[in-house]
């Protein structure tokens, strides 16, 4: 996998997603890479930093905060995406 592409390939990738939809992109790079991450990473962190923690109290608070702020990620990501490449 390379990490460094041309523009010309950047903008190649971005038509290749957006042919995908918005909804798509949203779920795939938004709510199941970066909120799933998160989910995990902040829960884990939750469950070792409180005293006496209650992984029920930890975990349901935790799904919906980061499933939102996935969305939300998603979605500023395909705007920016949408603005850089059109």
């Amino acid at each position: 996998m390379r990490f460094i592409y041309s523009e010309e390939e950047k903008c190649q990738r971005w038509k290749t997603e957006k042919a995908k939809g918005k909804k798509n992109f949203i779920w795939k790079y938004g709510i199941l890479r970066w909120g799933v991450f998160m989910f995990v990473c902040m829960t884990g962190f939750f469950h070792f930093a409180l005293p006496d923690p209650n992984l029920v109290v930890i975990l349901v608070p935790s799904l919906f905060i980061w499933a939102l702020a996935g969305y939300c990620f998603g979605a500023a990501a395909w705007y920016m995406q949408e603005k850089k490449y059109g």
